[in-house]
């Protein structure tokens, strides 16, 4: 008799832990599958930039100051950001750094892009990475 109080008791408390875990993890799965803040790499429709992004980018940068007016700068930086719901930018980022200084501006210069049309995928308005290689030569 004793052993069996004993097992209904733990199978009360390992049920009354299991009920109180679903009810603390329900509400969280519940919101983070209506956020859906997926971020995607290929959606039905990509996200465009109103003019050539490579051409926005070459007009807009602004290089640091190079003392030595006989160097060379040849640099092929590899830039990651997502294109927002609302086409705004973020997540900057350089894939492949090799000059500190250069790679502040071109991320600087794509944070003050202007805002890109979203990507969609099922007439929905989704996040996307938008990765984008560029190539700078200073003579």
């Amino acid at each position: 008799m004793n052993y069996e109080l004993v097992a209904n008791f733990q199978y009360l408390y390992f049920m009354k832990t299991f009920i109180a875990f679903f009810i603390l993890l329900f509400p969280i799965s519940v919101l983070q599958a209506q956020r859906n803040d997926s971020v995607y790499t290929i959606v039905q429709q990509m996200p465009k930039f109103n003019e050539n992004v490579v051409a926005y980018i070459s007009h807009s940068i602004e290089f640091p100051e190079i003392k030595n007016d006989s160097v060379r700068i040849e640099t092929r930086p590899i830039i990651s950001f997502i294109v927002e719901k609302d086409g705004s930018v973020s997540t900057i980022r350089i894939l492949n750094p090799s000059r500190p200084d250069f790679d502040s501006s071109i991320v600087k210069c794509v944070r003050k892009m202007p805002k890109w049309q979203p990507g969609m995928q099922n007439n929905k308005l989704v996040r996307v990475r938008f990765t984008l290689p560029i190539e700078i030569l200073l003579r």
